[in-house]
């Protein structure tokens, strides 16, 4: 056969060196696949070209770094502000002037001033709290830098009314108007704005009264009543307590007293009104508005329910909410008895009615039948 018989599977052939049965690995060159993106990986020797950090680089920490020491520290006012509650004041009050030393720095003062009144124009029941919060600030000053102080506030005061009031009842809502009012009010009664701010407020809310009638002309809108009201409620008391200013509150009152014949104002401007009026003859009882702690308001919702139920919730030896909510449990047992009763009353007037006309009606049968027989 040709090139011979073919070898069998067990015979040996002449072995190969182990070295020429290895496959050869490839050598990888160091610049190989990297010249297809048109450029070389760096050559050992050279160094790599260091990068610029920009100006707005990000570091840890390093927005607060970047702030000023007034920036930083209307931050923590905030913070502080957004904690402040009748519970915590003295607590937070110490701490609003040691951390942020308002004290020293006339640029942190202002800033506080302005973040305490938006604060306290959004939260009518605060307002008094954040105004005695004014009061203990300018009780750590000394006395030309209090003077200082209290010029911050009367201007705040003016640039805030002077903006709300150009501005439409869109633009501006009414929340935030009465709780301007209410705050330059409390402030007024801590001693920190003059009576003139007062009267500058409450004439400029009524313009054009005239001497002879006492009646403004023309007649303001809704509004501007409405917070009128509430400045005098407020600052009423100590503005009547001045004798330089009584005559002026009397005068206030005989306009009040115009306005709430006008049939043109709605129902609740004109019992707003009476109300107002009604506050001084009785001696401006509890015109003062106070914040209330968690445990005063719970106070308050017990005495409502004992007034309205006759429950005496104050001897059962439960505190806080549990109170309230037990006394409500009982009121919903006791209406629950009184319906009851109510229309087992109910079904008993029926049954007797019923039985009445059974009656009525045997009676006629009883009659028909002796008719007939006679």
């Amino acid at each position: 056969m040709l090139g011979g018989a073919p070898k069998a599977w067990g015979s040996r052939s002449k072995q190969m060196p182990l070295q020429t049965l290895k496959k050869e690995e490839p050598k990888e060159e160091p610049n190989k696949g990297r010249e297809i993106f048109g450029s070389a990986a760096p050559k050992p020797e050279e160094e790599p070209e260091k990068l610029v950090v920009g100006e707005g680089a990000f570091r840890a920490g390093g927005f607060k770094s970047r702030m000023s020491e007034e920036e930083r520290a209307k931050m923590k006012i905030m913070g502080v502000l957004n904690r402040m509650a009748p519970e915590k004041f003295e607590k937070l009050a110490v701490l609003l002037i040691e951390e942020n030393k308002i004290l020293e720095n006339d640029v942190i003062l202002k800033n506080t001033v302005e973040l305490i009144f938006k604060r306290a124009t959004t939260q009518q029941d605060l307002c008094s709290m954040f105004a005695d919060l004014c009061s203990f600030i300018s009780n750590k000053l000394d006395a030309d830098r209090s003077k200082a102080y209290k010029r911050m506030l009367l201007e705040t005061v003016q640039s805030e009314y002077e903006a709300l009031k150009n501005l439409n009842e869109d633009e501006a809502p009414k929340k935030r108007r009465l709780g301007n009012i209410q705050f330059v009010g409390d402030l007024y009664t801590k001693k920190l704005l003059n009576s003139k701010v007062m009267h500058f407020i409450l004439s400029s809310l009524l313009p054009g009264m005239s001497e002879d009638t006492k009646e403004p002309l023309p007649n303001p809108s809704e509004i501007n009543v409405e917070l009128f009201c509430k400045l005098l409620a407020t600052a009423g008391e100590q503005l009547d307590s001045e004798p330089s200013s009584a005559e002026t509150i009397t005068s206030y009152f005989r306009t009040l007293a115009g306005l709430a014949k006008n049939s043109n104002y709605s129902a609740r401007i004109r019992f707003m009104m009476q109300n107002t009026e009604t506050l001084r003859q009785r001696g401006w009882p509890d015109t003062n508005s106070k914040a209330l702690t968690i445990s005063d308001q719970q106070k308050v919702m017990e005495e409502r329910i004992e007034k309205s139920t006759g429950l005496n919730i104050g001897d059962r030896g439960h505190t806080g909410a549990s109170t309230a909510w037990g006394a409500s449990a009982e009121i919903v047992e006791t209406k629950n008895e009184t319906l009851k009763k109510e229309k087992e009353a109910k079904a008993k007037e029926e049954s007797k009615k019923d039985k009445e006309k059974n009656k009525d009606k045997k009676n006629k049968n009883n009659n028909k039948k002796k008719k007939n027989k006679k």
